[in-house]
C-alpha cells in the first residue's frame, strides 16, 4: 500500500474526528478520500497494523486514534 494513500486516509480520519467529534464510518472515509470501500478497508488494516488507528470489528464508527499515535 502506498504511503501517500495511508497518509491521506489517516489525515482524513484525524480531521474528521477533530471537526465532528465522532469517528468516521468506512464509507465516509472512502468518499472523503475518493477511493473504493475495499481499498479503504485495506488502508485501514495497514494503519491498524502499524498502531496508528484502532478498530472494533463489527462496530459502527469504531475507528479511533490511540493517544500514543497522536503527534
Amino acid at each position: 500500500m502506498q504511503e501517500a494513500i495511508l497518509e491521506q486516509v489517516y489525515a482524513f480520519i484525524e480531521d474528521y474526528i477533530h471537526k465532528v467529534d465522532l469517528s468516521p464510518t468506512v464509507r465516509e472515509v472512502a468518499i472523503g478520500c475518493k477511493m473504493s470501500v475495499e481499498r479503504t478497508l485495506d488502508a485501514l488494516s495497514f494503519l491498524e497494523a502499524r498502531g496508528k488507528i484502532e478498530r472494533v470489528e463489527g462496530t459502527h464508527r469504531s475507528i479511533r486514534i490511540p493517544t500514543h499515535a497522536v503527534d
